[in-house]
């Protein structure tokens, strides 16, 4: 069930325009539905490579509706440890159900090394990673025919890790998460 999309731009230039399917509700501030309950249980599950399927189909197919392009190139953002597992499986998910008519996802996007995770920031209080922190780096990989890039990935918080995904880029892509917990 799609309902309407958030769409956040960050203030900085460089930071890519954030698509989002569903506005995140912290865990920290009360859930106001059971749809928003359902959200967060929802953008968390994506973080893992297991994620039962027909919760990664649900959320691709809410972030599928988000694409308006006739062809495009979806790149899995890496997690803290540079693994991209999870957002693979998620775009390629959305793949299957965007009405683009050439969807390609290419994961080559990693970290030169581990960063400390978003989870365990917020809980120890630090804020975000700034962005050159992030380490996002690309993978050694064929070229690829220039086409609107969407970083994908479950839930944006500062939107810093979409901006280091477009740094990597050389200022290319936008943001295409499930969630957005940066307004």
């Amino acid at each position: 069930m799609h309902t309407q999309s958030t769409q956040s731009t960050l203030s900085t230039p460089s930071t890519p325009t954030i698509l989002a399917a569903h506005r995140y509700v912290s865990s920290h501030a009360p859930a106001r539905t059971r749809q928003d309950i359902i959200r967060r249980l929802n953008a968390y599950a994506l973080k893992n490579p297991g994620c039962p399927a027909d919760v990664v189909d649900e959320c691709a197919i809410d972030m599928a509706y988000l694409i308006h392009k006739e062809r495009c190139i979806l790149i899995p953002v890496p997690d803290h440890n540079g693994n991209t597992a999870a957002n693979t499986r998620l775009a390629e998910a959305i793949a299957l159900h965007a009405r683009c008519s050439r969807v390609e996802v290419r994961d080559i996007l990693t970290r030169a090394e581990p960063v400390e995770s978003t989870c365990a920031r917020h809980r120890h209080k630090l804020g975000p990673l700034p962005v050159e922190a992030h380490r996002i780096v690309t993978k050694p990989h064929q070229p690829f025919h220039l086409a609107p890039i969407y970083f994908v990935d479950n839930v944006a918080t500062s939107g810093n890790t979409l901006a280091a995904c477009a740094a990597a880029l050389h200022g290319f892509g936008t943001g295409l998460v499930y969630a957005d917990a940066s307004r």
